[in-house]
């Protein structure tokens, strides 16, 4: 299956379209999603100019972000996103978000289908299944848990 790229998904968040692609991919859904998120972000944000959204089409970052990439000081985000799989042909999304103020691991379980919202996660590292709630969530331990470098299996 063939996804858009970047441009595409940020041109259609900007005009505010859809596509058939949309309604079937949750990838690329979920992109659009955050495409949407970050031009609303970029609209609320009164340093950024006008030419922002051009230049993240051609992907290119305006200079104002690159030198405040190279001189503020590193704030730890109260979230981190730690790891991200797609699964069963990127039906399934599993993020796994890093609360650092609580150094809690939480998993966001996203699936296209209601059937596979039944699904239990396992982790090759950890000797526990996880059933997500009804809005496909649940923790999974300490942030201290090396969790990039794992495998997961869906398990009915």
């Amino acid at each position: 299956m063939d996804h858009h790229d970047l441009i595409t998904l940020l041109s259609m968040a900007r005009a505010g379209r859809s596509s058939p692609h949309l309604e079937t991919c949750a990838f690329c859904r979920e992109q659009f999603e955050l495409a949407v998120d970050l031009l609303a972000a970029m609209a609320t944000t009164p340093e950024i100019d006008a030419n922002a959204t051009e230049n993240l089409d051609s992907g290119v970052l305006p200079p104002s972000y690159r030198l405040a990439a190279q001189t503020t000081d590193a704030q730890l985000p109260q979230f981190r996103l730690r790891r991200t799989w797609y699964l069963k042909n990127n039906s399934v999304i599993l993020r796994v978000i890093e609360d650092t103020r609580r150094q809690l691991l939480t998993g966001f379980f996203i699936a296209e289908h209601a059937e596979d919202l039944q699904l239990r996660v396992r982790f090759d590292g950890i000797e526990q299944d996880f059933r997500p709630d009804d809005h496909g969530v649940f923790e999974i331990g300490a942030a201290s848990i090396d969790i990039e470098p794992m495998k997961v299996f869906l398990l009915a």
